[in-house]
């Protein structure tokens, strides 16, 4: 039984060992935040309120710069979802477009709760796209409204060349109509030509920001008083940079 007593000791030993191992992997666990250092932390209330426009936009330009060096921000979604059950504080809005390249959140290297993103194809505005900016500004208490256009967009290519699916292009095609006109005035012979689709993208961002502004009273109102932004950028595909237009 002497002889047994080191080793029953030595297994304890190891299954501790494995217990505390184990518990450092579970996503909420406080090891596991100790294990990585200090974290980013979802925004408070009283954080969000002192958040200007220029502010805003220079945390997205951070954020912008951290994708493209590839060291994003330490965060633990797990515990930022259950720190934000009760509500967000997010200080931008991000009108983009559905394409599954162009996610915000990670273009902007933004936790939950940071940005409240709205995608539609081609990043057109209509009515429920500008509700869900109003509401954005009126209720989440954004400061900024990013138009993010991106290179390469289906949606636009396809508005401009259409490929045969009348239904979708031509509902596109309306919506991109404006931007589809003055990208016309340029000397290009073929829609399809990259250098046309370039500036409808172009083109588009600028006119949507300008709907924005346009149709929304109280968003309008909010720019005209310095609480919020409305601006348009670019994503550049190749390199992930977002440049912004001014």
């Amino acid at each position: 039984m002497r002889l047994l007593a080191p080793v029953v000791r030595l297994a304890i030993a190891a299954s501790l060992v494995l217990v505390s191992a184990c518990a450092s992997s579970v996503p909420g666990s406080s090891a596991a935040v100790e294990a990585d250092g200090p974290r980013r932390m979802p925004l408070t209330r009283e954080r969000q309120v002192a958040i200007t426009p220029d502010e805003a936009l220079r945390m997205l330009r951070a954020g912008n710069e951290r994708f493209v060096a590839g060291s994003p921000a330490y965060r633990n979604e797990y515990l930022d979802l259950k720190a934000t059950r009760d509500g967000a504080y997010p200080f931008a809005a991000v009108l983009t477009c559905t394409d599954a390249r162009t996610s915000p959140e990670r273009v902007f290297d933004q936790g939950i709760g940071d940005i409240v993103a709205v995608r539609v194809a081609g990043n057109v505005v209509d009515a429920d796209v500008l509700g869900s900016l109003e509401y954005a500004v009126a209720f989440a208490g954004v400061k900024l409204i990013v138009v993010l256009g991106h290179d390469g967009c289906d949606a636009v290519r396809q508005a401009c060349a259409g490929d045969g699916r009348e239904d979708a292009d031509g509902q596109l095609r309306e919506a991109l109509g404006a931007a589809l006109a003055r990208a016309d005035s340029a000397d290009i012979v073929q829609r399809s030509e990259p250098g046309f689709v370039s500036r409808v993208e172009r083109e588009n961002v600028y006119l949507s920001v300008r709907r924005v502004l346009a149709r929304s009273p109280s968003i309008r109102e909010r720019v005209r008083s310095g609480r919020v932004a409305v601006i348009g950028a670019m994503l550049d595909g190749g390199t992930g940079v977002v440049r912004f237009e001014p």
